[in-house]
């Protein structure tokens, strides 16, 4: 929803130092757009914050933003991706040989260098979860047109999208204009994530 998620091991010095219970072993603390805490909630992991924001902060909440579409381009949900595995560089990881899903990312460079908030959380959480993640990037210009897409309108950084497909190939979700901060609730709405981290 485009806030920040930072994550802080709770151990004994840090309960201290943050004066918290010793019961406390996980916290989430919630801010409006003013940076103004409105909610913390005591041992609550990632799993729940989805809960938390629907239940205590539905002012703050807007699920229209992760609506995919059922159809864009030459994708359809429910239907095999327009082309095959071997085409696709896949960065993660190389020991998946049979992956549960494909987070394929389309944008106009690639992540590398970018910060943990974006992409740093999708290369531990995807895999966790038996996923493989693919960069598809202006250099795959085949790839895009494949899809459906404009290949120049990616290159010149006006599309991106996040397309989700399961063991089978085929697609699960058409996200347009998403990026990898979306990555964790685009998977728990898909659910995908079986583990969490």
């Amino acid at each position: 929803m485009r806030g920040w998620l930072l994550g802080a091991d709770l151990t004994e010095d840090g309960r201290e130092y943050y004066n918290l219970p010793p019961s406390t072993k996980s916290l989430i603390v919630v801010a409006d757009r003013h940076s103004k805490i409105v909610g913390v909630y005591h041992n609550k992991l990632l799993s729940d914050l989805l809960n938390i924001l629907k239940d205590n902060h539905s002012d703050l909440l807007d699920l229209k933003l992760l609506e995919g579409m059922a159809e864009l381009g030459d994708l359809k949900i429910g239907e095999k991706m327009p082309f095959e595995k071997k085409e696709i560089p896949y960065y993660l990881p190389d020991d998946i040989k049979d992956p549960s899903f494909h987070f394929f990312f389309i944008r106009q460079k690639p992540t590398w260098g970018c910060g943990f908030y974006e992409c740093g959380a999708a290369l531990e959480i995807i895999p966790h979860n038996n996923g493989v993640f693919a960069e598809i990037t202006e250099k795959e210009s085949e790839i895009i047109e494949k899809m459906g897409f404009s290949s120049s309108q990616v290159a010149r950084g006006e599309m991106s999208a996040v397309v989700v497909a399961g063991k089978d190939f085929k697609v699960l979700g058409i996200y347009p204009n998403k990026d990898m901060r979306d990555m964790y609730f685009i998977l728990r709405q898909l659910n995908l994530l079986k583990k969490e981290i």
